[in-house]
């Protein structure tokens, strides 16, 4: 989020985050909700089962900047390759049809744990 908002300040057009732990992205999502210029994209274990409750797929962006939250919302101990389909389907395309001129990943240090 810092450095989305320093590439900003320099002048850079657009960004995108990819949050893919276990968590939802929540704090870049709130940041840039209204900010049409930022696309964040969360990988995250549904919010019903995880903290912070948040993350639905409905949340896509505030008033003038719809499309520009992308959360999917996955099951539990999801399987690896149900995992890795959400991925593929999503990234990288969609942070390249955004456009975006700067590109931050988010890993966080507490990982979906995938079923066998």
């Amino acid at each position: 989020m810092i450095a989305i908002a320093w590439q900003l300040r320099q002048g850079t057009e657009s960004a995108a985050e990819v949050d893919i732990d276990v968590h939802h992205g929540d704090v870049a999502q709130a940041a840039f909700y209204d900010d049409p210029r930022v696309l964040t994209i969360s990988l995250h274990q549904h919010p019903a089962m995880l903290f912070s409750c948040t993350g639905l797929p409905a949340g896509t962006g505030g008033p003038g900047a719809e499309g520009s939250a992308v959360n999917v919302a996955l099951p539990g101990r999801v399987r690896d390759t149900s995992w890795l389909r959400a991925f593929h389907a999503i990234i990288p395309s969609l942070p390249w049809q955004f456009r975006q001129h700067a590109l931050v990943s988010e890993h966080g240090c507490d990982t979906q744990r995938l079923a066998a």
